[in-house]
């Protein structure tokens, strides 16, 4: 739970063949990895990022993918973090998952809602602390990102994707169905509920 401080970072390295299926959509989750200006209470002393705490980690990245852990466990990762950018709100990136038996159980996590929030694994570089005790890191040198079930900032995590036109008319009939109800509607109503799922 939380963000991590890494004392050291374990290089982690995935195979292309691992990540062959990086280009489909089902492997592919843009996230919020870390928000700026949100305090987290989860860590002593509290703490929350400032615009831009990223900025030279990623320039010295250079473009290279960040690993993607589960729960912060280095010994079997689960994918990489890509295309890492700032935005108003905090570090954006896209993860993911690899084409292995971490991965797909990663899969089926996300996919059923049990695990989709993000922590970062990093090293505190340079920050200042406010008279309300809450420290702001204003650099930090990134050293990996992780899934986890309870993220230290609620908002961190795999970013829901927009309904599409179609689905958002299934879930209104679908509610006005439920509202009135007509007799002998109940197997309407469930195909309806199993087109109207994400």
């Amino acid at each position: 739970m939380g963000n991590a401080r890494l004392h050291h970072t374990i290089p982690v390295a995935l195979d292309e063949p691992q990540l062959r299926h990086a280009g489909h959509g089902t492997r592919r989750y843009p996230a919020l990895v870390a928000p700026y200006y949100r305090v987290s209470y989860l860590v002593v002393p509290p703490e929350q990022f400032a615009y831009g705490a990223w900025t030279a980690s990623l320039e010295r990245r250079a473009g290279h993918p960040v690993p993607l852990l589960r729960q912060h466990v280095h010994t079997n990762p689960i994918g990489q973090v890509v295309d890492l950018h700032d935005d108003t709100d905090g570090l954006h990136g896209v993860l993911v998952l690899a084409d292995n038996d971490a991965g797909a159980a990663a899969l089926d996590q996300i996919q059923t809602g049990a695990i989709t929030g993000c922590s970062v694994g990093f090293n505190p570089i340079t920050w200042t602390d406010g008279p309300d005790k809450v420290r702001t890191i204003t650099a930090a040198e990134l050293g990996e990102i992780s899934l986890v079930g309870v993220p230290a900032y609620p908002s961190a995590g795999i970013i829901p994707p927009a309904p599409t036109p179609r689905l958002a008319e299934a879930r209104g009939a679908l509610n006005i169905m439920a509202v009135t109800r007509p007799k002998g509607i109940e197997e309407l109503i469930a195909s309806t509920r199993a087109l109207a799922r994400p």
